[in-house]
């Protein structure tokens, strides 16, 4: 996790985001520079970190991460605030939605969200999107899917990192969202 970490804090910048695995959506350019898989993401975003003053990097990046919680701001000037709901089950399928939101206009938007479920052997990935748009103060939502019938009973958990351009600087946050009894867990 260590080297995850590192990656994603030294290597922000510019330069293309890819997600990798399955139902990953248009790429997203702010978030990391190296190709970093969503099970990656996942892990970055796990319950240990800490939301705290943004950190001026050497690269002139912020960042703020927020635990098991549903919405995260990393004090950019736009106000922007990222937000991951509760993974719901829907039809056939488990679903998590997650988007950024700002109160003014900004360069650039984008939230990558992977959906997890609990297996005996540790967190299992099973989706990914991305959302990115451009000039404008709310993201679409990135919101994976699974078509779970037929799987058993899982706690599903939703993961996402969140960014905005704002004045050539880039902000970044990480929400979570499980932690509901009741809410996460369910048969499809």
């Amino acid at each position: 996790m260590a080297a995850v970490t590192a990656a994603l804090v030294a290597a922000v910048g510019m330069s293309a985001f890819a997600v990798d695995g399955p139902g990953s959506g248009a790429g997203a350019e702010l978030l990391s520079q190296p190709r970093v898989a969503a099970a990656e993401v996942a892990s970055e975003v796990g319950p240990t970190l800490d939301l705290g003053a943004p950190n001026p990097t050497d690269l002139g990046i912020r960042e703020g991460v927020m635990p098991r919680a549903a919405s995260a701001s990393a004090n950019s000037p736009a106000k922007c605030s990222g937000s991951t709901d509760y993974p719901h089950k829907s039809g056939q399928q488990a679903s998590v939605h997650a988007r950024i939101a700002c109160r003014a206009t900004v360069t650039r938007l984008e939230t990558v969200t992977v959906l997890t479920r609990d297996r005996w052997y540790g967190p299992e990935q099973v989706a990914s999107d991305s959302s990115a748009t451009n000039g404008k103060a709310t993201s679409y939502d990135a919101h994976p899917h699974f078509t779970c019938k037929g799987t058993g009973t899982y706690t599903y958990r939703g993961y996402s990192q969140h960014a905005s351009l704002e004045g050539g600087t880039v902000y970044k946050a990480s929400t979570s969202n499980w932690q509901v009894p009741g809410k996460s867990r369910f048969t499809c």
